[in-house]
């Protein structure tokens, strides 16, 4: 959806917005649907449970917007850094929120992610370098 929102010029930054919230909730309604158990938790959850959820939700949709504005107005080797930056705090996240570890597959997939972007931005700056053919 980042890179299909590269090329969407006409459209506002709110609606490309929107269209990634309305994707998450499509996705997160077809995994209730397989595990509606997850739910069971709406029940008994307390106040500041539900204060919690709701921060979180303002986070991420604030957070979406801030992307798609950012995204319209850098060059893409530049983008790429939002991107990276997304992976570290989502392996932070994992890393505190569920006691996830990276085993050596994970941590040679994000090399080869790191060396791809670092490759990505030297090839642009190339290509703009080079001069015009006439």
């Amino acid at each position: 959806s980042n890179v299909i929102s590269r090329h969407l010029d006409g459209v506002t930054e709110g609606a490309k917005a929107v269209t990634v919230w309305a994707g998450v909730l499509v996705l997160t309604l077809i995994g209730l649907l397989l595990q509606p158990a997850e739910l069971d938790f709406m029940a008994t959850a307390a106040t500041h449970t539900w204060l919690l959820l709701i921060g979180v939700a303002l986070a991420i949709g604030s957070m979406t917007y801030a992307v798609q504005y950012g995204l319209a107005r850098v060059p893409a080797n530049q983008a790429i850094v939002i991107f990276l930056f997304e992976l570290v705090v989502a392996s932070i996240a994992a890393y505190y929120l569920s006691a996830e570890r990276m085993d050596l597959q994970e941590w040679i997939g994000a090399a080869m992610i790191i060396t791809a972007s670092l490759f990505s931005g030297h090839m642009e700056d190339d290509q703009t370098k080079e001069k015009p053919h006439v």
